[in-house]
């Protein structure tokens, strides 16, 4: 029997802000289990305008908007996300400088 480990599956940091993508190769599966998000402006905490995980059919994942998002905080999400190929994950962001980072399982089908 094979040893499962979570793994970093995505990460970057972002700038300019923008969307960012991310598919899933063929004949992966993703468990998505943790998210970290960081707004790393260097200048002194202040709010910012947040940022959005989406999947290419439009369900958002995680989503900390601007009436909640603040710099130089860090923010973290815990759950169970399956995408496999051809699915795509999509980060948004308005601010720069987001540090995104996504683990959980990377599995292979059969």
């Amino acid at each position: 029997m094979a040893n499962v480990y979570s793994r970093l599956l995505y990460a970057e940091v972002i700038s300019p802000a923008g969307v960012r993508s991310v598919g899933v190769d063929a004949g992966d599966v993703w468990v998505i289990r943790d998210i970290e998000a960081w707004c790393d402006d260097p200048t002194e905490q202040h709010a910012a305008n947040g940022f959005r995980l989406s999947t290419d059919g439009g369900t958002v994942i995680w989503e900390i908007d601007a009436a909640n998002a603040t710099t130089r905080t860090s923010y973290r999400w815990n759950g169970h996300q399956v995408m496999e190929d051809p699915d795509t994950l999509f980060v948004t962001t308005i601010d720069d400088l987001w540090s995104i980072r996504v683990s959980g399982y990377k599995l292979t089908l059969p």
